[in-house]
């Protein structure tokens, strides 16, 4: 999923609740503010991602409450010709 929201949506919980029951899998960006996950991310239904560099220690961001995965994002090197 490509939004957030900085606060819990009972409908969009309620959403991905039957989505996950529909066996649906959910992804979404974890986007952190004040060290707090957004939504949906923060929903346990939903597998996210959280964004790293080498300025970025990993333990700052696996601290949150809920992120799944954690990745490098800048300054990635690609067999993709002129990549930026």
């Amino acid at each position: 999923m490509s939004f957030y929201l900085s606060e819990d949506s009972e409908t969009l919980h309620n959403a991905i609740k039957n989505a996950n029951t529909s066996n649906i899998i959910m992804v979404a960006a974890a986007r952190e503010e004040n060290s707090v996950a957004n939504y949906p991310a923060a929903y346990i239904e939903v597998v996210s991602f959280g964004a790293t560099d080498k300025n970025a220690p990993l333990s700052s961001l696996a601290s949150n409450k809920k992120v799944d995965f954690i990745a490098p994002s800048v300054d990635i090197y690609s067999t993709f010709k002129n990549a930026s």
